[in-house]
Order: structure tokens, then C-alpha cells, then sequence
């Protein structure tokens, strides 16, 4: 069976030779068997008549090329004169080094088809080099092959989200939880000023806080439409805080930033409404969400607050775990 052989004739090798060895022997690249030794005539008398032969040699022989009828040879020397005969080629003052680089260079493959012939290799060698080619080939001797560059795969392109009326309304919800917070709330102070100002008792703050956080949340839920669940229970928890804190002033009028950063909450839940289809525990978890905030704003009963603790916890194990306690749509029948 027909086969690339290649052959290292180099009483002392350095890194050049070695580097070209490496590359011959490369599967990728040159795909020779390499064999390493002086005895040029044993080599080349085991080869077959189909075999490609490839020789390196730094020293004179006199040898019979062998029954194969495709043989290359390369060599350092200006001073090696071999018989020209059909099938046979001598690429002289080719060192080893000038050799492996131009291998590896793209732009010897002149004509573009992913292979290096000894042609392509003397054309790039005699530019710095005094390389002299003799042929007599019936065909072209493939020294090495270029390696494929696959195409980069097209950048992926981000899906447009149709313009649903449950978008249009997040999107709106969004926005107004973000305006409602320079608005004023309470006193005329604004959201703003409750949440960060100074001398605010902490739990007035939970509401705007809840409020900021939310509108990052459905924010980034616009951007990427992921984890309903935790947004309605995200959303449930801040329509508690609020209406906490409404319970917690008592008589006091509020003012329209917080209508506004209620209106927007309940926005974005009904946009977000399809995860409790999925999981009718969740709007467990969000009484419970609710519960819990309510009770944090506006604190006035322990048992109360076990009780919405378990709740939340209800909720989170089915958003977290994809469970099913209750019938799917029991809240809406």
C-alpha cells in the first residue's frame, strides 16, 4: 500500500532539523513516516513504487533512488549533484531552518489549494536563499498541507421579543417604578429621600428600598426574560412594604410618587402573571412575600410572621424545585 515516507540524513542534528522532522511528521502537515539515519540506499531500496519519498541530507551519497517513483530530495549542500531521472527531484541549498519556515508560511500555497509543492517550496526558498530545483517529476510532489482555518461561526444575533401587550405593559411598569422615585411620597419627601435621606427610621425605608430594587430586577427581566417566579415574589414583596408603610403613618396622606411606585409594581406582576399559571404555589409564596414585608414595615403580630415566613418558603420550593402542591389555576377558578 502506497505511502509518504520521509527520511533524516543528518549526522548532527540541531533544533532546525528537528523542527523540520517534527513538521514531516506532523499528521496535519507533512504526514510522513519519519525515520532518522545515514543509510540512504537501505531507505530508499525498502520503499514501494507507489510510495511518496522525501529525503534530508547534509552529506554526499551514492545511492540507487529505489523502485519508488516519486522521490524528493532536499538538501543544504550547492555541492550534490545527483542524476536527473524521471520521478525523481533535488531542491540543494535549502537549510533545514528555511526549509520548516517557509512550511509554515501561509503565502508560499500560491495558488491557494492548502498544499505546498517542492515547486511552491523552491519559489519561496530562492527569494533569500541561492535554492536551486531539479525535477523530473510526473507530477507535483506535495511537501506539506496548510493547515484548515475554519470560518468564524456568524456572531449570534439576538432575538428581537415580539411586542406583546405583557411587554408593553413591563416595560411601563418599569418606568414608572424608576419616576417614582424622585416624586414626593409622604410629607412631600420623596422616595428618594426616604430610602437614602438621613434621619429616616429604618423601617420607612424598606418600602423605596424595595422599590429600587424591584425596578432593577424588572429591569433586568426585560433584558433577559428569566425567573418569573422570583419577580412576582420580588413584586409581591414590595406591594407588602408599601402598603406597610401606608398602615404604618396611619391617617397621614400619601402622596402621588407612591401611587405611582404601586401602580407600577402591579404592572409588572399582571405582566408577569404566566409563571403563576405554571405554579399555583407561587402566589403562595407571594401572599407570604407579602405577608413578611408588610410585617417588616409595620410589625404587630409573631404568629402573623410564622406564618408568611412558611408561606415564602412554600413558594420558593416550587419555583426552586418545579413542584406542585396545589392545582394548576386554582386561584383564578
Amino acid at each position: 500500500m502506497a505511502g509518504r515516507f520521509a527520511l533524516i540524513a543528518v549526522p548532527t542534528p540541531d533544533e532546525g532539523v528537528d523542527a523540520l522532522a517534527a513538521l514531516l511528521a506532523d499528521p496535519q502537515r507533512g504526514n510522513f513516516a519519519v525515520t532518522r539515519g545515514d543509510d540512504v540506499a537501505a531507505f530508499l531500496a525498502a520503499r514501494d513504487p507507489g510510495d511518496e519519498t522525501l529525503v534530508f541530507v547534509d552529506a554526499p551519497f551514492e545511492a540507487p533512488f529505489g523502485p519508488s517513483r516519486s522521490v524528493l530530495v532536499i538538501t543544504p549542500r550547492h555541492d550534490l549533484e545527483l542524476q536527473a531521472a524521471p520521478g525523481r527531484a533535488t531542491l540543494s541549498g535549502a537549510p533545514a531552518r528555511a526549509v520548516t519556515r517557509a512550511l509554515r508560511a501561509e503565502r508560499v500555497d500560491r495558488d491557494q489549494d492548502g498544499t505546498i509543492t517542492a515547486r511552491e517550496l523552491y519559489n519561496r526558498l530562492r527569494e533569500g536563499h541561492e535554492a536551486r530545483l531539479r525535477s523530473d517529476l510526473d507530477a507535483p510532489f506535495v511537501v506539506a498541507r496548510l493547515p484548515r482555518h475554519e470560518p468564524p461561526p456568524p456572531p449570534r444575533r439576538r432575538r428581537r421579543r415580539p411586542l406583546t401587550w405583557r411587554l408593553v405593559v413591563q416595560i411601563v411598569g418599569t418606568a414608572a417604578l424608576l419616576v417614582s422615585l424622585p416624586l414626593p411620597w409622604v410629607f412631600s419627601a420623596s422616595g428618594l429621600s426616604y430610602a437614602f435621606g438621613s434621619g429616616t427610621a429604618w423601617p420607612n425605608r424598606i418600602a423605596p428600598l424595595a422599590v429600587v430594587a424591584f425596578a432593577v430586577l424588572a429591569a433586568a427581566h426585560l433584558w433577559r426574560p428569566r425567573g418569573a417566579g422570583w419577580l412576582m415574589l420580588a413584586g409581591a414583596a414590595t406591594v407588602g412594604a408599601l402598603f406597610g408603610l401606608a398602615f404604618r403613618l396611619g391617617d397621614v396622606d400619601v402622596d402621588a410618587g407612591f401611587f405611582v411606585a404601586l401602580g407600577g409594581t402591579t404592572c409588572v406582576l399582571v405582566a408577569a402573571y404566566s409563571a403563576a399559571r405554571a405554579h399555583s404555589d407561587i402566589v403562595v409564596g407571594m401572599a407570604g412575600a407579602f405577608g413578611l414585608a408588610h410585617q417588616a414595615v409595620n410589625f404587630n403580630d409573631t404568629f402573623v410572621v410564622v406564618l408568611v415566613v412558611a408561606a415564602l418558603a412554600v413558594g420558593i420550593w416550587a419555583i426552586r424545585g418545579g413542584h406542585q402542591l396545589l392545582p394548576r389555576g386554582w386561584w383564578w377558578r
